[in-house]
């Protein structure tokens, strides 16, 4: 039996003699005459091959390495965490630790001890102290072995970026307080369940992103032009006049309070209002909720009550009565305070970045606050009116996903090696060819471009939803080369659906098949892509969802990719076959024709438009591969592999290469069995002989 190299595919008999003149053709060309061969000349004449034998295999390698040659470089040269935003540049020689943004309070991850521990820590922007700034009261700084205590000032090995945030965690000895637990069962930081609290620190700068906490000292700070907010110092605790907040406007000048004091109520001027309170990191105990279930069942009361608390108790009564009146009610609690004065909790500044600058406390100098907007903040879970419609969004998604994969279950174009046998068949005009038996169905047409159509916009508008956001992060490169695969996938189906014929052949098999599981997954893997992604931690679904999805590209999309180029190149050397058999039979000529050339056929079987499309196709496939690379490096590895490394030390870029290896090793089985699959099928069935 004789074999076709490389593919090794086996045909069970020869080629049964075509209907040529049946007028339902399969491609552009509505006829092919080309040279049939009986068994006999099969088995007593040697199989000459050309070239053209190897183009699926040399597709699939190019494809297998765009998608790995990007997704390295990608992995390589990542996205970095944020240095700059505003006027605001974070110096290298800044001293940073990881923080994670909620709605109501920031959190420090600092990793303590040997063995390392991660201490999560309250960042109370309202406090400052001229004393070791960070407080632990955590039973775990016992189990150190490297800690050494001089009454309640402890030292130990603590793991922090030395050289800004975009520098690798190092191990370094530094101080912090320690406290008995049971002696804070008042303090903020302990009733929210965190380890401990970092206030800020007279002489030092303080850098405050989406993603680090970093502070250098006071003397290495360049003024400004933006003056920013002039704050003052209060029994340890930094409050500003209600007239500079308003003058200084933005999100602080927006709040409640200083919204209310400037229409009246109070002296707006000389009224002290308190920046960013630590007790409104447990917001319920603050406002003195009983029923946490409110924040679902009536929004619009929680906000009546952040009012009246804001506002201060001299303002609430005359502006808000009845949120007063219930308020009173409430504060009767022993956790609650009924004397309230004009704040501006964290609540309202959850979506800045900012920068504070503290002299030192026997300085002329006032302490100064500047925030500026990020846009990656305004998802943040418990704080944006639109999480619902988000998570609305999300399950559309991965519905879509679903859908596609269900509705093409039973099509040629479920297994990956049917689809790339249905191409060989097709090219090589192999089965029947009368009009009855490759009658194709309207309605199956119609579903299968819906369907497609569906999936390429819903990657296009979440890639143009998160451009905004994830450009903030640094992350630029996935959602613009998501875009680009997406109008590639729009023009893919507009030739496949009105360009190409139809008759005997659906679009959903032309040209290596429908892109829509390609658009679908990448869709949803942007979709839970929500910045910023170079945390530690979110205690979101978010990160999960991206790993979920990571796996699903690398068994069924990227596998999707490599037999679809493949199935261009099957039909360009067919193509380009037929090209050459108009040419004078020369040497050269039948030295690159299977056969020695073999019969010349009566016309050109496709015309060069037909060419053009193969081998934009083909490049359109690559390019699929290259930003399905782009995906699973920028989304999910590098961050993931941040977020293993929070308690160690190093770069980064190691583990994220190995992720990268190891997603794409995932796929590999169902590559190769494929594969396998293709060189057992014989091109030709036939039927078994009965005894």
């Amino acid at each position: 039996m004789q074999t076709i190299p490389l593919l090794r595919l086996h045909p069970s008999a020869a080629p049964a003699v075509r209907n040529t003149q049946s007028s339902c053709r399969r491609r552009v060309a509505t006829d092919r005459n080309f040279p049939v061969y009986t068994a006999a000349q099969a088995s007593s004449k040697k199989l000459i091959t050309s070239w053209t034998v190897w183009s699926p295999g040399i597709f699939l390698g190019l494809t297998m390495l765009c998608y790995f040659m990007t997704g390295l470089i990608c992995v390589s040269t990542p996205p970095g965490p944020t240095v700059a935003y505003g006027r605001h540049v974070v110096p290298e020689t800044a001293t940073c630790v990881r923080v994670s943004r909620h709605a109501d309070y920031v959190v420090a991850e600092v990793g303590i001890g040997t063995p390392l521990r991660i201490m999560r820590v309250l960042v109370n922007l309202n406090a400052v102290t001229d004393t070791t700034a960070l407080l632990v009261h955590s039973t775990r700084v016992s189990e150190s072995s490297t800690v050494s205590c001089d009454g309640q000032v402890c030292a130990d090995v603590m793991l922090m970026n030395t050289r800004g945030p975009n520098s690798p965690q190092e191990r370094v000895i530094g101080e912090f307080r320690y406290a008995n637990p049971t002696t804070l069962t008042s303090s903020t930081s302990y009733t929210i369940g965190l380890d401990g609290e970092m206030p800020l620190r007279y002489g030092n700068d303080y850098f405050l992103t989406s993603t680090h906490m970093c502070w250098i000292p006071h003397d290495q700070v360049v003024s400004e032009e933006d003056p920013g907010l002039q704050m003052h110092v209060v029994e340890n605790e930094l409050c500003a006049n209600a007239s500079d907040i308003l003058a200084y406007g933005g999100a602080l000048g927006a709040s409640p309070a200083i919204s209310r004091l400037s229409k009246g109520c109070g002296n707006a001027t000389d009224e002290v209002v308190s920046l960013f309170p630590d007790e409104a990191s447990n917001e319920a105990a603050w406002l003195g909720l009983q029923n946490s279930e409110v924040y679902q069942s009536a929004p619009e009361d929680v906000d009546a009550r952040r009012n009246v608390v804001e506002i201060g108790t001299t303002c609430a009564a005359s502006a808000y009565p009845h949120a007063h009146s219930l308020f009173q009610l409430d504060c009767l609690s022993i956790y609650t305070s009924c004397e309230t004065i004009a704040s501006v909790p964290f609540r309202r500044a959850a979506t800045q970045q900012m920068r504070f600058e503290l002299p030192p406390s026997d300085s002329s100098v006032k302490p100064r606050v500047w925030a500026t907007d990020d846009p990656r903040l305004h998802d943040l879970p418990k704080l944006g009116d639109n999480a619902v419609n988000t998570a609305i969004i999300k399950l559309i998604l991965m519905v879509l996903s679903a859908l596609v994969v269900w509705i093409r279950s039973n099509k040629v174009t479920a297994s990956h090696s049917s689809l790339f046998m249905f191409c060989l068949r097709a090219s090589r005009c192999i089965g029947s060819q009368s009009q009855e038996a490759t009658k194709v169905s309207n309605f199956v047409i119609a579903e299968d471009a819906v369907i497609g159509l569906v999936a390429i916009g819903a990657r296009l508008a979440v890639s143009a939803w998160r451009i905004v956001s994830l450009t903030a992060d640094n992350q630029l490169r996935a959602p613009t080369i998501q875009i680009i695969a997406s109008v590639l996938s729009l023009l893919h189906w507009v030739v496949r659906n009105f360009v190409l014929k139809h008759e005997c052949e659906i679009p959903l098999t032309k040209l290596g098949g429908s892109t829509a599981i390609i658009d679908a997954t990448s869709a949803v893997m942007l979709a839970f892509a929500s910045p910023p992604l170079l945390v530690s931690a979110t205690g979101r679904f978010d990160s999960t969802a991206r790993m979920l999805v990571a796996l699903i590209v690398a068994t069924i999309t990227v596998p999707r990719c490599l037999f679809s180029t493949s199935c261009c190149g099957l039909l360009l050397s067919f193509s380009l076959e037929d090209a050459l058999r108009q040419k004078p039979l020369t040497s050269a000529t039948m030295a690159m024709l299977p056969n020695g050339g073999g019969a010349k056929p009566s016309k050109q079987p496709h015309d060069t438009v037909y060419l053009v499309i193969l081998v934009a196709s083909a490049g359109a496939w690559l390019f699929q591969a290259a930003s399905v690379g782009v995906l699973l490096a920028d989304l999910f590895c590098v961050p993931l592999a941040y977020s293993m490394h929070r308690a160690t030390t190093g770069d980064t870029l190691p583990t994220a290469l190995a992720l990268f290896l190891v997603t794409t090793s995932v796929g590999l089985p169902a590559i190769v069995n494929h594969a396998v699959r293709v060189a057992k099928e014989p091109v030709v069935e036939v039927p078994d002989k009965k005894n």
